[in-house]
């Protein structure tokens, strides 16, 4: 595994926001498989309290690429002017 945590662009497919493609370092990745998907409603570290504005409130995915790899996104719902921003979290294999 290899941990990267960065914002990245998304092509979303569909109702809800589900990434159907996304841009990395210059290189375009098609997705071929949702592997799995949940929400993280989790505090981050730093919380002074633990009340509803310090949640996370992201949309967790592992994601299979037309190469065989495979990646874990995430869609932070927190930034809710844009839409939310996507991260790259890591790439799995």
């Amino acid at each position: 595994m290899k941990f990267i945590s960065k914002k990245i662009r998304v092509v979303e497919d569909g109702s809800p926001k589900r990434p159907a493609r996304f841009y990395w370092d210059e290189t375009e990745y098609v997705l071929t498989e949702v592997i799995a998907q949940w929400q993280d409603w989790g505090f981050s570290e730093g919380a002074g309290t633990r009340n509803w504005r310090n949640r996370r409130h992201r949309n967790c995915y592992h994601v299979k690429t037309a190469d065989g790899s495979e990646f874990e996104l995430y869609l932070d719902r927190g930034a809710k002017l844009a839409g939310g921003d996507w991260f790259l979290l890591s790439k799995l294999k």
